[in-house]
C-alpha cells in the first residue's frame, strides 16, 4: 500500500498534503502526503474497477435494504465509491461530504470525479453534515479518514446516533474501520 509511483499532483490543505500518484495503465492514487498509503485507486476510465478490496466489501451492504435512492457517503477520497454507486444506481441521488477542499479539488480535476445533478460534493465535517440532515438516507456510508485513522469525533456513540437519525428505518450503514 506504501509503495508510490509518480507525483502529478500535490496540495497543502490544512488537514495536510493532498498527494496524488501516477500508479501506471491509467490508475491513479489518492494520498494524504508524500509516503502515505493510497486512500483511494482510481482506474480513470472505468468506474466499476474497485482496486482496493474494502470497497468490494462495503458494497455488500446494499444487500440488506431496498434499491437506494438516497446515498450519503463521508469522505470522499478519490470518488471511487460515489462512481461505482453512480454506475450502478443511475436514478439514485448521492451526497458525498468531504471536509477537505483540496481533496474534492484533487478528485475532480486528477481523479475523474463528475458531479451530475443528483451527484454532488458537499464540503463541510460529517458529523456536522450529518447532524443537519433533514431527509433521511437509505444508505450511509462511512469512510472518513486522516493520514492514519478516523477522526476522532466520527467515532463516538453521539455521531452514530446522528447516524441513526440520519438513516430510513429500513437504510443500512457501512463503516469502513481499517
Amino acid at each position: 500500500l506504501q509503495a508510490a509511483g509518480p507525483v502529478i499532483y500535490e496540495r497543502e490543505s490544512k488537514f495536510g498534503t493532498v498527494v496524488v500518484t501516477d500508479e501506471g495503465n491509467n490508475t491513479r492514487a489518492l494520498r494524504f502526503g508524500r509516503d502515505g498509503v493510497r486512500q483511494s485507486l482510481v482506474k480513470l476510465d472505468d468506474p466499476e474497477h474497485l482496486a482496493l478490496a474494502y470497497t468490494a466489501v462495503a458494497l455488500t451492504g446494499l444487500t440488506l435494504c431496498a434499491e437506494p435512492k438516497r446515498i450519503l457517503v463521508i469522505g470522499l477520497g478519490g470518488g471511487t465509491l460515489p462512481r461505482f454507486l453512480r454506475h450502478h444506481y443511475a436514478e439514485a441521488t448521492i451526497d458525498a461530504v468531504d471536509i477537505n477542499p483540496e481533496v474534492a479539488i484533487a478528485a475532480i480535476t486528477q481523479l475523474g470525479f463528475r458531479e451530475d445533478a443528483a451527484m454532488r460534493i458537499h464540503i463541510a465535517d460529517g458529523r456536522k453534515f450529518v447532524e443537519s440532515v433533514r431527509e433521511p438516507y437509505d444508505a450511509i456510508f462511512l469512510d472518513a479518514y486522516g493520514a492514519d485513522s478516523v477522526p476522532v469525533h466520527l467515532t463516538t456513540s453521539e455521531f452514530m446516533a446522528a447516524v441513526r437519525r440520519a438513516l430510513r428505518p429500513n437504510g443500512v450503514v457501512v463503516g469502513n474501520v481499517w
